[in-house]
């Protein structure tokens, strides 16, 4: 559901294409769906592919990383993003992505509260809600993106 306010929404993963980058189906309210690809902010993750610069252990890591989103958060998973009103150079639009954890994870962090309160209607979890960048760098999977 579109928030002006907040920019959250309801969406639904559809794959991941690598560590950082997802397709997925946004609800943007009054039944009106749109599918997009977004960029995880805040995060580098290893790259999947072999190109200039790249090295085959990066390339190893990156789709290791890719296989284990695809595992632990696949195709159907209901997520809230809170969407940036931009795109990174590719077109992907920017966006911080919050998921339920599939197990419970002793070191997850929750969802800061001035998120939590304001979580579209209709998305009701039963378990511990993360912000992905964050539960991403603190496990080492991803660095920080800084530039």
């Amino acid at each position: 559901m579109l928030n002006y306010d907040t920019n959250l929404y309801k969406a639904e993963i559809d794959r991941w294409i690598d560590g950082d980058t997802v397709d997925m189906h946004v609800d943007l309210g009054f039944r009106i769906h749109h599918h997009c690809r977004f960029r995880v902010v805040r995060i580098d993750a290893p790259e999947i592919r072999r190109r200039k610069g790249v090295t085959d252990a990066e390339v190893k890591r990156g789709k290791a990383l890719t296989e284990f989103l695809q595992s632990q958060w696949p195709a159907g998973t209901h997520c809230i993003i809170a969407a940036r009103k931009a795109t990174d150079r590719y077109g992907r639009w920017l966006a911080e992505i919050y998921l339920e954890l599939p197990d419970h994870d002793q070191g997850a962090v929750a969802i800061p509260d001035e998120i939590a309160s304001r979580v579209p209607a209709g998305f009701e979890p039963e378990g511990i809600i993360i912000n992905l960048s964050d539960w991403l760098i603190e496990r080492g999977l991803v660095e920080l993106y800084d530039r």
